[in-house]
């Protein structure tokens, strides 16, 4: 399954909920999100910007990845 957010390949052992980690001898590799990757998606929904993103409902659970420096920061790097 994709990743709405970043694009990255998401995946858990058999689709069960909870989510369980997968075994340590498995190959599955983590995933590091792109801040201008997700500044960009952000600024092509509803004209947002990532911080503002950040801010809703939806966007907290990602809030505490990046701290407010490099948020502007790639809010300047996509927004005309």
């Amino acid at each position: 399954m994709e990743c709405p957010f970043c694009g990255a390949v998401v995946m858990h052992e058999r689709w069960l909920t909870p989510l369980r980690l997968p075994v340590a001898s498995s190959q599955v590799g983590k995933v590091l999100r792109d801040i201008h990757q997700a500044a960009a998606w952000a600024c092509t929904q509803g004209a947002k910007c990532l911080e503002e993103y950040l801010k809703t409902y939806e966007g907290q659970p990602y809030a505490r990845r990046w701290n407010a420096a490099e948020v502007q920061r790639a809010d300047r790097s996509v927004i005309p």
